[in-house]
């Protein structure tokens, strides 16, 4: 059986690639989704929180494959373990901000 810790670090390090990637459709999907009358109400707003999203999206994708990088072919497993409470860290804030704004 695999180490608990290496399974728990790509639990969570996936998890908090599903949660973001759920977050940045929702996004892209609520500036597609506009009609072109609303369009013109909402202005740029849809079309920046979406590409915000999508940024923040790549970023969390290439730390977390720093962070996997970094806990399977390094010693320094802290790094990596630091790499992905931040990681989680933002994907909370990301929830938590999309929760205040929107319900």
């Amino acid at each position: 059986m695999r180490d608990k810790r290496t399974v728990a670090m790509w639990l969570v390090s996936f998890g908090t690639l599903g949660v973001a990637g759920l977050l940045a459709t929702a996004f892209a999907m609520m500036a597609f989704g506009l009609d072109p009358s609303e369009m013109i109400t909402a202005g740029a707003e849809p079309w920046t929180n979406a590409a915000v999203a999508a940024a923040a999206f790549g970023g969390l994708v290439i730390t977390t494959g720093l962070s996997l990088w970094v806990w399977h072919f390094t010693r320094w497993r802290m790094v990596a373990l630091v790499l992905t409470v931040i990681e989680v860290g933002c994907v909370a804030w990301a929830c938590a901000s999309v929760y205040r704004d929107y319900f």
